[in-house]
């Protein structure tokens, strides 16, 4: 019994997604950094979690990319709010100048955080017969974590979430580098981003984990074999 707490402990470490905790109002560099009030997601009707479990177990890879995803995403969004802090906080002596992120700088972060979509998302298109449901799903129920206010996107009929529109593509190849347009829409797609994925993680049963665990010790033993 305490070798299997043991066990589901690290795979909770090891595969655990933190839910995003960032807010576009803070007023300086230190203060995006700070935790405000984490989200609460809202839980899943059982098919769309039965839905989850059974397609990561069946393609454990999700799993591992998905971690990786979820960290470059966090990496991408904190470093878009600090600039956008350290602009905040320059109009302040300047108020009538309108400042935006230097254009090199929102590149940069641009290509990390489509590199996420190339890492994760972009790989789950050719299931998105399957895979549709439950963004709708996950979009819509935590519509509430996207900031939509702050971002000034109406809330209304017309209303799509950016995932719940990949989905809706035939083909989706060039579609975030085409969205990600501006800062706001940076915004929009990172906070859709971590929510979808902290809503997965949070669902995922300790068997997904283990399962995503094996594949990631099968890999890295062919790696290192491989290597020797």
């Amino acid at each position: 019994m305490e070798l299997q707490k043991k066990t589901i402990a690290i795979l909770l470490l090891a595969f655990s997604i933190t839910p995003h905790a960032y807010h576009q109002g803070s007023a300086t560099t230190a203060q995006t950094k700070k935790t405000v009030a984490q989200p609460t997601y809202k839980d899943l009707d059982q098919d769309t979690v039965d839905f989850i479990n059974t397609f990561f177990t069946k393609y454990p890879v999700y799993s591992i990319k998905m971690k990786a995803a979820n960290n470059d995403t966090k990496k991408a969004l904190e470093g878009m709010l600090d600039k956008l802090a350290e602009i905040k906080e320059a109009q302040k002596n300047n108020p009538a100048e309108k400042q935006t992120v230097d254009p090199k700088d929102f590149e940069e972060y641009k290509k990390k955080l489509l590199g996420c979509v190339q890492e994760f998302f972009a790989p789950l298109h050719k299931f998105k017969v399957l895979l549709l449901p439950m963004a709708e799903v996950i979009c819509y129920g935590n519509k509430d974590t996207f900031h939509l206010d702050e971002l000034n996107i109406k809330d209304d009929k017309n209303y799509i979430p950016l995932l719940v529109q990949f989905f809706q593509q035939s083909d989706a190849e060039n579609f975030f580098e085409t969205k990600i347009a501006d800062e706001n829409a940076f915004l929009q797609t990172c906070y859709e981003f971590l929510t979808v994925m902290g809503v997965i993680r949070q669902s995922f049963t300790i068997d997904t984990m283990k399962k995503a665990m094996e594949f990631f010790k099968a890999e890295r033993a062919k790696l290192l074999n491989k290597n020797k």
